[in-house]
Parts: structure tokens; C-alpha cells; sequence
């Protein structure tokens, strides 16, 4: 059986159940298909990484998730580890391989959460485990929307309105932090165990609350620690590094020490959207202390700042 899907404004056709994603009945823009291990190159079955064939394919070995090759922004090939759950592996295509297909096809990748307050479009940014979605989660308790959880694909084909693009209506969050927004974290699909306490995300549907058309992006916010809840605009400089940090390109040379910009043009292309972002979008750093208890201060603070600025 086939899947049609929407995420990111592309259309996409699927070898596989995806139920995070949007059913649609428009033509592919692009297709995720079945593959065998044997379908890909020997050293790629051979050795876990990755592999940058040239500037249009990525080559991918995920030990007990499966192999991937990312070709051209058009297509991703899979052949999936015959022990991983469905859950997981719906995750690693959606997360993983999706996300390697959209940089692939320009768009610009930040490892962030975006929300929506009366049309317009807010990120906030940071490395993981930093409360990104608990935040985000926070603004959709009061009713504001969420247009992307974990990374934002930002649209720079008419510089002067970066546009948010529409993820999917699902979220990865804590039990303690599904506590916090009155949802009882045991029916829901376990994702993977990323604290050392053992708690696991869980996979929260946000279909009431999800924005399916781009919108304008005016404001990222990095998210810090702090004793209690400040903003702070940032400075161009400042900026631009957090966007270099936070990007998918900079997320994936932290992480597994890949350089996904194989040419002189892609490294250009990165540093000119990067820019373009930096003097379109105003960058504030977000303080907040480390509780659950104090999150509301900071959407109070953020309610406010977007507010002024509208």
C-alpha cells in the first residue's frame, strides 16, 4: 500500500504508514520508498555513518534504525533494521530523513520549536533536552498555535518574508511536562530514552492547535538558563552564531561530526540564508530558570515582547 502525506508545504508519497503526517490526495512532490540493505553501496552496509556521495545524495547507516539515502530533495530510499519498532522508525523517517530531503531542497533547517501568536510565526531555539517543546507546549495550553516541534524550515525563496513552513500536529514531549498541560502521559506512544532517570518522550497530537499554512517568522528566541525570566535582543553577530549553532547543518557537524556543506556553492548558500535571516528576524535570548513551575513567567514574557512588536 501507498501513503499520501503533506509536511513542509510538499506532498509527499510513502511506502510507509506515517501517521504524524497529514493525509492528502495531491500529486508527490517527493517519495520515501522501500529499499533492501542490498540496494546500497557495500561500505555503506558495512560501516555505520555518513556518507556524502556528492552534493545531491546523502548516504545514511543508523545502527538499529536502518539505512537511508537521501537523493536529489526528490527521494529517500530506506531499508528498515528488522527489529525497530514501527513507532521509532516512523519517527527516524519523519525526523531524520525528511529533514535531510528538505535541506536538500534549500530550505533553511533550525533545531527549534515555533509557535503562533495572532498570525505570526515565533522559534525558539537550543540544544536538545533545553525546553524547547515544553515551551512551546506551554503557548498551546493557552490556546496559541504550534506550526513546528524540533525543527523549523524556514522559506527564503522571497528574502524579505521568511516564512515559516507547516511541520505536522504532533509534539515529543516528558511525561512531567504533558503533567504540566494536564495530559496523562501513560496512553501515549513512547519515542525513545533520552534522560538518564529513564522517563521517554512521549508522542502528543496537537491537531486542534496546528497552523497548516506558512507564516511569517518575527521573532527567534534562544532559549538560556537563568535565575529568573529575561529577554534580551542579540546583536547581529550574536545572532547569526546561535543560527550557525542551531542550524541543521551546524547541529549535525556537533553531533557526528558531518560537514553536509560538500561544496564551496552549499557553504555560500548556507552563510547568504543565514544573513538573510539575521537582518529580516529580530534574535532575543530567552532566560528562564529550570522549572516547570517558573515556565509561565517566560510565555508571559514572550506574550508581551511579540505583542510590542506587532
Amino acid at each position: 500500500m501507498v501513503y499520501r502525506y503533506t509536511a513542509y508545504t510538499l506532498n509527499l508519497e510513502s511506502d510507509w504508514a506515517l501517521p504524524a503526517l497529514i493525509p492528502t490526495d495531491n500529486p508527490p512532490d517527493a517519495s520515501i520508498k522501500q529499499a533492501s540493505p542490498t540496494d546500497f553501496p557495500a561500505r555503506v552496509q558495512q560501516q555505520p555513518g555518513w556518507y556524502l556521495a556528492d552534493p545531491g545524495i546523502i548516504f545514511l547507516n543508523a545502527p538499529g534504525l536502518g539505512l537511508c539515502e537521501i537523493a536529489g530533495g526528490q527521494h529517500v530510499f530506506a531499508a528498515a533494521d528488522p527489529n525497530i519498532p514501527p513507532t521509532s522508525w516512523s519517527v527516524f523517517l519523519i525526523s531524520t530523513a525528511l529533514n535531510l530531503l528538505l535541506f536538500q531542497r534549500d530550505f533553511l533547517l533550525l533545531h527549534a520549536s515555533v509557535i503562533v501568536i495572532d498570525g505570526e510565526a515565533a522559534g525558539f531555539l537550543g540544544a536538545s533536552g533545553c525546553g524547547k517543546s515544553t515551551l512551546a507546549a506551554a503557548f498551546e495550553a493557552r490556546g496559541h498555535a504550534i506550526i513546528a516541534d524540533d525543527t523549523l524550515a524556514i522559506d527564503l525563496h522571497n528574502p524579505r518574508l521568511p516564512l515559516a513552513l507547516p511541520a505536522y500536529p504532533q509534539m515529543k514531549l516528558y511525561p512531567d511536562a504533558l503533567m504540566m498541560v494536564g495530559v496523562a502521559p501513560e496512553p501515549l506512544p513512547r519515542v525513545s530514552n533520552t534522560r538518564l532517570s529513564g522517563d521517554e518522550k512521549r508522542l502528543f497530537a496537537i491537531a486542534d492547535h496546528f497552523m497548516l499554512e506558512p507564516k511569517p517568522l518575527r521573532h527567534l528566541f534562544v532559549l538560556d538558563r537563568g535565575d529568573f525570566s529575561s529577554i534580551e535582543r542579540l546583536n547581529a553577530g550574536e545572532a547569526f552564531r546561535e543560527l550557525l549553532i542551531h542550524s541543521l547543518v551546524g547541529k549535525t557537524a556537533a553531533q557526528f561530526g558531518v560537514n553536509l556543506l560538500t561544496t564551496p556553492a552549499q557553504a555560500q548558500r548556507h552563510l547568504e540564508q543565514c544573513s538573510t535571516v539575521v537582518m529580516r528576524v529580530p534574535s532575543y535570548r530567552l532566560r528562564r530558570k529550570w522549572s516547570l513551575d517558573a515556565i509561565e513567567d517566560a510565555v508571559v514574557l514572550v506574550e508581551n515582547e511579540m505583542a510590542l512588536s506587532h
